[in-house]
């Protein structure tokens, strides 16, 4: 048991590093990081449809459309009949900044995890999930997922 609580502490500091170079390198959290991924392959998108998609609260992601806009990688618009629906959409910096390949995960481990079988992909996806069940972290609220500071 106490070995599986050094391993999750392991993985949880290997992530805090990673995430804090990513801004350094970048100027991104993963969060943000991950909202310009999904943004950048669905193209113009309605914030409430990206907080679902993401699993963030509406008021999470408009804050950290927020900032992106601030930077001028993202921007907001009211499209269509409703002007309550606010889409957010990439500007020109985004596919630059893709472009430059940061990733929410570490470059080590993406290369070692697509070198392993298909079926040992799906058992290590497997049991994360059953893990984060045996944990309620299905309880959490989505803002609670990404707790080092959203931004």
């Amino acid at each position: 048991m106490f070995e599986l609580l050094i391993a999750l502490r392991r993985i949880t500091r290997a992530m805090d590093l990673h995430s804090k170079q990513l801004e350094k390198n970048y100027g991104l959290t993963g969060p943000q990081l991950i909202l310009l991924q999904v943004i950048s392959q669905e193209g113009e998108i309605a914030i409430g449809n990206l907080a679902k998609r993401v699993s963030l609260s509406q008021a999470t992601v408009t804050n950290i459309v927020e900032r992106l806009e601030q930077k001028g990688i993202l921007r907001r618009a009211k499209l269509g009949a409703d002007k309550r629906l606010v889409f957010v959409g990439a500007t020109e910096k985004a596919p630059q900044l893709l472009q430059s390949k940061p990733s929410v995960f570490q470059e080590d481990f993406i290369t070692r995890f697509e070198k392993l079988e298909q079926w040992e992909q799906t058992l290590l996806l497997s049991s994360l999930q059953r893990l984060a069940l045996m944990l309620n972290a299905e309880k959490l609220v989505p803002d609670q997922i990404f707790n080092n500071g959203l931004r």
